[in-house]
């Protein structure tokens, strides 16, 4: 144990320097010691801190979010006047919620179109738009981006502070894209029933797979599935016919 005084090498019981006879400063020993305590302690909280952020940055939603903010800062350089996620106002986000339609696989034709009743994108002059529920989730991630960079709350346009993706224009604009929609004569596209023959031989197929099976854990699932298919085919109608979807 080294001195404090002359730096001179004493018994790590020390409780006076064998040289210049200083009394052994246990105050600066401890503090010493929590001082790398405290560092041990700082670095372990860093290196859970930077753990969590990395699982954040590497799951689906943030690569999206981070695709489509480089996708939105691209979009603003191109109108007039120049725009950056700093001073983008509502209508920016909603010309760019426009140009986003053409991704979407969704078409709306008119009732002079071969196809308006028709599922799925056709080869006709009607271009292919976003369904509404696209639409709402690519705002939601809009509001998301800027958030994250400090405009949080309501769209003032008094002052032009907040979240220019919360502005009541935008959420004007998710219900013109949803009324559009809903005028269309494109029905929504319905499941296949599953009718009462099928659902027999469903559970006589799934009885037999229960009876040769081996593993447990697989005897397990189908009797599971077994139970749920026996409780609707012994359940009530609908329709007025035994069906199920």
């Amino acid at each position: 144990m080294l001195c404090k005084g002359c730096a001179t090498a004493n018994d790590v019981d020390y409780i006076f320097c064998k040289i210049c006879g200083s009394p052994r400063n246990k105050s600066l020993e401890c503090l010493e010691e929590c001082s790398k305590e405290r560092d041990q302690l700082l670095h372990k909280i860093e290196k859970r801190i930077d753990k969590l952020d990395n699982l954040l940055k590497s799951g689906s939603y943030s690569k999206q979010k981070c695709s489509l903010k480089t996708e939105l800062e691209k979009f603003f350089v191109t109108l007039e006047p120049l725009k950056n996620l700093s001073n983008a106002v509502p209508e920016d986000i909603r010309k760019f919620l426009v140009f986003k339609e053409k991704n979407g696989r969704t078409q709306l034709h008119e009732d002079n179109c071969v196809y308006h009743t028709e599922h799925g994108p056709k080869n006709c002059s009607y271009p292919k738009i976003l369904t509404v529920k696209s639409v709402d989730s690519l705002l939601g991630k809009i509001r998301a981006i800027f958030r994250d960079i400090g405009k949080a709350g309501e769209w003032n346009p008094k002052l032009y502070s907040g979240n220019p993706a919360s502005s009541h224009i935008l959420k004007q604009h998710i219900q013109a894209v949803s009324l559009e929609q809903s005028n269309s004569n494109i029905t929504r596209k319905q499941a296949t029933p599953l009718m009462f023959d099928k659902l027999g031989k469903l559970c006589r197929y799934v009885s037999y797979k229960v009876s040769v099976e081996k593993d447990p854990i697989s005897q397990f699932l189908f009797a599971r599935d077994l139970s749920y298919f026996s409780l609707l085919c012994h359940s009530g109608n609908r329709g007025g016919g035994s069906w199920f979807t």
